[in-house]
């Protein structure tokens, strides 16, 4: 997959391919801006808690904001 995060200032965490089972963890720059390409079987979580990626994937990307809300 690749995974493109941008933190609530603009400024962008990661921006790579990322294999799959690996795990990214980001602190103090909510909300996130997430992207995520290929995104079949990826998962977002927010302090522990799943994020449901349905009704945020077109043609095998994933694009929501993560936190801050």
């Amino acid at each position: 997959s690749v995974l493109h995060v941008v933190n609530a200032r603009g400024e962008v965490l990661v921006s790579k391919v990322v294999a799959a089972g690996s795990e990214n963890r980001f602190e103090n720059g909510a909300p996130y801006q997430v992207r995520i390409g290929y995104a079949s079987g990826a998962k977002v979580s927010l302090d522990g808690v799943d994020v449901p990626l349905e009704g945020h994937i077109q043609n095998r990307t994933a694009q929501l904001t993560v936190g801050g809300q």
